[in-house]
Parts: structure tokens; sequence; C-alpha cells
């Protein structure tokens, strides 16, 4: 019982932050198996902006003209 309220403890405040910083779905499997881990990354991850995530790679291919 003890040890379950320990992992809820970490686990939801490193969830919660992880979800106010649009991070995705890897750090909240890292935060369920590793609460402690999670929650430090959690704090030190930077917020991510929507617009920044549909930013498009260029593209590599060589055969195309470059502008």
């Amino acid at each position: 019982m003890q040890l379950l309220l320990v992992w809820l403890i970490f686990t939801v405040p490193a969830c919660i932050l992880l979800s106010k910083k649009n991070r995705g779905a890897g750090y909240y499997i890292l935060a369920i198996l590793f609460p402690l881990i999670g929650l430090i990354f959690a704090l030190c991850l930077k917020k991510l902006n929507p617009e920044e995530e549909n930013v498009t790679p260029p593209a590599l291919d060589i055969t195309e003209e470059s502008k």
C-alpha cells in the first residue's frame, strides 16, 4: 500500500507537468515505469509550442533544384 502511494506521489505530478509542456507518449511511459526519474525529466524539460511541433524538415532530395 505504501509503495502504491509513493508511486502515485511521483507519477501524477510528472504526468501533469508533461501534459502542460506538450510532451509525447515516451515521456509518459518513463514517468509511469520510473516515477522519480520521470518527475526529474518533467521538471527539467522546456515547454514545446504547438507551432514548433508542426515544422516540416527540409527535403533531402538532391534531385530537386534549390532556390
